[in-house]
Formats: structure tokens, C-alpha cells, sequence
């Protein structure tokens, strides 16, 4: 049986299309086609190389699309073409994986010196060969660093990311504390509480195990079915049909669910997969 064919990858190239002050139009034409597109593809990475057609309103949804789809954007700044730089922009604020070229240096600017470029000539069969092989060379340096700083846009982001996480991160905590002192109160009541049955607001107000049920911003499996055994029992005790026994029992889940919370939080803490979190069975489990 023959194999499923793997997807190419896409380089899309973002260049000039008519006469530049470096470049005649087909000069453009020449340098994607005998340099460009045979270093990407030649570089035995699996990517077939494409370039972006000139831009006009009808064509301009394809663009956006075409430099969202591709895997890497070569982007030519040489003479600072507008529609280069605005398709440059675009490709910065959907993804990361570009790299940067151009004749001169100037027309690179220099909020972006920090990241990837190249300052090529092409005109000599030398130059042609330098630009091939640099081509290459950041191409296998982006498949080998995939978290590289690629350009502003994606460093801002990530900055922001990390701010979101930090904060999810503590938002998570604060619910657990909540948690932890609801069981608190809970086994407390329970502790003290004799044959009269339990307060109403203990069987119908828990929010902070609620909370957990409805939007699971942590899962354990066996904790998540323990919560929901313990909170069913509470939901529909029949107040006052309580007997030793039966309040024992209600004890015991309520102090088997301390003793996992304090072991979930102990792993979230550390930084351990709380969905893997050893905990004490029920009784029967």
C-alpha cells in the first residue's frame, strides 16, 4: 500500500514585482527565479517556494492568507517597496518564521537590526552562490530553533502571554485557597454537628467546589468524582435523618477531600501535572 504523501511546506516570497531604483522588473523576476526559489527548494528542507503576485484590491485577501498559510516569508526590503513593507507588517503580527533580505543595509530599518537578515549582491555567479547557501543556512537555522526572537510583533506577544499565564496561574491559587477553606468549614460543621442533620446552607451553599465542578480550571479525575459524590451527598441529605453512622461516613469523605486538595495544591505549587496527583480513595472505590 502506498504512503500518504507528506504536505509540502511553504516558503512564500514577498519582493518587488515592477522597476525599483536597484532593480528592473525583470531583474525582480530573475533573482526569485534563478536564486531565491532554487536555494529554498534546493536546500532539502521540503519546501516549494512561491512568490506573491503584485498587489491589487482583488488579490489582497489571498496575500493575507498566503502569508498566514506559509511556513517561512522571505521578505526582499531592498528600496523599501511599500507593498513589501506592508505585507512584511502583516506576516509580523499573524506568526513568527520570517526572514529578511535586501541589497543594502539602510533599507532594512533599524527597529528590526536585532533580528534575522541578510545584506546580499547577486549579480556574479559568487554572489549568487553566497546568497544560495545564507538562504539555506537560515532556513536550517529556523528549523532547528523554532522559538527563535523572530520579530517585534511575536516578542510583544509573548510578553503578554507570559503576563496571562503568571496570572492564570495566581487566579488558579486564589481558587484553591477558597477551596481549601470551604472544606475547612465544611468538615468543621461536620465535626461539631450532631444528630439534628446539617444547616441548609452547608447542603446548598458550597460556591468555591462548585466552581470547581462547573469550570475545572484544575482536573484530577479521581478528585473531580469524589467532589461530585461528596457534593451530591450534601445536596440531598434529608434534614434531620442524620444517624451516627451515616454522619461518620459523610466525615470521613469530607476528610479524605482535605487530604487530596492539600495534595493538588502541594503539586500545582511545585509545578507537577495535577491530573496525575496521587490521592486517597473513598471508601468502597
Amino acid at each position: 500500500m502506498a504512503q500518504p504523501k507528506t504536505p509540502e511546506k511553504i516558503c512564500y516570497v514577498i519582493m518587488p514585482f515592477s522597476k525599483t531604483e536597484k532593480c528592473t522588473e525583470e531583474e525582480w523576476t530573475e533573482i526569485f527565479e534563478a536564486i531565491i526559489k532554487p536555494a529554498v527548494e534546493g536546500a532539502g528542507l521540503g519546501y516549494h517556494c512561491l512568490r506573491s503576485e503584485a498587489t491589487t484590491g482583488n488579490v489582497i485577501k489571498k496575500i493575507v492568507n498566503s502569508l498566514y498559510q506559509a511556513n517561512v516569508v522571505i521578505a526582499d526590503l531592498t528600496d523599501r517597496n511599500p507593498n513589501v513593507f506592508y505585507e512584511l507588517g502583516v506576516r509580523h503580527t499573524l506568526k513568527s518564521r520570517t526572514i529578511m533580505i535586501a541589497q543594502r543595509r539602510k533599507d532594512i530599518p533599524s527597529d528590526l537590526d536585532g533580528y534575522a537578515s541578510h545584506v546580499y549582491k547577486w549579480k556574479t555567479t559568487p554572489q549568487r552562490e553566497e546568497l544560495n547557501q545564507k538562504l539555506k543556512n537560515l532556513l536550517e537555522h529556523i528549523e532547528t530553533d523554532i522559538d527563535r526572537s523572530d520579530n517585534p510583533v511575536m516578542d510583544f506577544l509573548g510578553e503578554r502571554t507570559i503576563a496571562l499565564i503568571d496570572f492564570q496561574l495566581t487566579e488558579t491559587q486564589r481558587k484553591l485557597g477558597a477551596l481549601q477553606a470551604e472544606f475547612h468549614y465544611t468538615c468543621a460543621i461536620l465535626k461539631s454537628n450532631p444528630f439534628g442533620g446539617l444547616p441548609y446552607r452547608l447542603r446548598v451553599a458550597t460556591p468555591a467546589m462548585d466552581l470547581l465542578l462547573a469550570t475545572r480550571y484544575v482536573y484530577n479525575t479521581t478528585f473531580f468524582h469524589q467532589l461530585h459524590r461528596f457534593r451530591a451527598v450534601l445536596l440531598y441529605l434529608e434534614q434531620p435523618g442524620l444517624d451516627q453512622d451515616g454522619l461518620n461516613n459523610i466525615r470521613e469523605l469530607c476528610r479524605i477531600l482535605q487530604v487530596n486538595l492539600n495534595t493538588i495544591i502541594g503539586d500545582f505549587q511545585s509545578g507537577t501535572d495535577v491530573s496525575k496527583s496521587k490521592l486517597k480513595p473513598f471508601p468502597g472505590d
